[in-house]
């Protein structure tokens, strides 16, 4: 009998020790509970998969809707994050979604794993006068990706890829070519002398080919200036001629 107490402090401290157990056991469960849930049971959609954007132009609008589709799990949340590319050209996000957590290139809004709908918006910028080459554009890609709050760095749950293209305006027209007929005979006349002037009074001067072709291409030292151009071409035997065409930025005078 003198050993009961004993025994039952044993007892006790067994029964302690295994409650514990439970207890971190149970705790390790709850952590871990989200986890578990299987990425397909979540859905996201974007409104668009491409966005064209114009340096100095206006911002674009994204949307993106999330859907826990699992048994409901109240209290508990994913984030979905938006991520914009082409930070090297200065596009951003200029406006973001209430609630949500906007850092320059990224949105971070909580997705509570309800069966709702959860949607959220942004406006991505483009830069206001510092971008691709005139008449030339960039592209990079996006993506929209539901993420656990306490390991942003695992693999995404989901990934839904877009777009951003990014142009700046051209500022001159492409170029102009044509090809040169002797209407009396019906064929391409070579060596014809060709004069061309632009709307800002620059003046080129080139021949057509044993084809009767011609082309005067732009660049950035001597740009083709849009509006009226005035073509001359003249050789020697030969009436000469004129015509005056219009054109825009961007384009090509035929």
């Amino acid at each position: 009998m003198g050993d009961t107490p004993s025994r039952f402090r044993v007892i006790a401290w067994a029964l302690a020790t295994v409650l514990t157990s439970l207890a971190v056991l149970t705790g390790l469960a709850v952590l871990a509970g989200p986890a578990a849930a299987d990425p397909s049971e979540f859905e996201v959609r974007v409104s668009t998969t491409r966005i064209h954007l114009q340096t100095g132009g206006q911002a674009r609008r994204l949307t993106a809707v999330a859907r826990f589709t699992g048994e409901a799990r109240s209290g508990e949340q994913v984030h979905m994050v938006f991520h914009v590319p082409l930070a090297e050209h200065n596009v951003a996000i200029v406006e973001g979604a209430e609630g949500c957590q906007v850092a320059h290139t990224q949105m971070r809004c909580p997705v509570t794993m309800d069966g709702n709908e959860h949607r959220y918006s942004m406006r991505i910028g483009p830069p206001a006068d510092e971008g691709p080459a005139p008449g030339e554009q960039v592209q990079g890609d996006g993506a929209v990706r539901l993420e656990w709050p306490q390991d942003p760095h695992a693999e995404p749950l989901k990934s839904v890829p877009y777009r951003v293209i990014l142009a700046s305006p051209a500022t001159s027209v492409n170029e102009v070519s044509g090809k040169v007929f002797d209407q009396q005979a019906q064929e391409p006349l070579p060596g014809a002398v060709v004069a061309i002037q632009d709307s800002d009074d620059k003046k080129w001067e080139t021949s057509t080919d044993a084809d009767g072709r011609f082309r005067v291409s732009t660049s950035s030292e001597k740009p083709l200036t849009p509006g009226t151009f005035t073509i001359k071409i003249s050789k020697k035997g030969f009436q000469s001629y004129e015509v005056r065409l219009k054109e825009d930025a961007g384009e090509s005078i035929t």
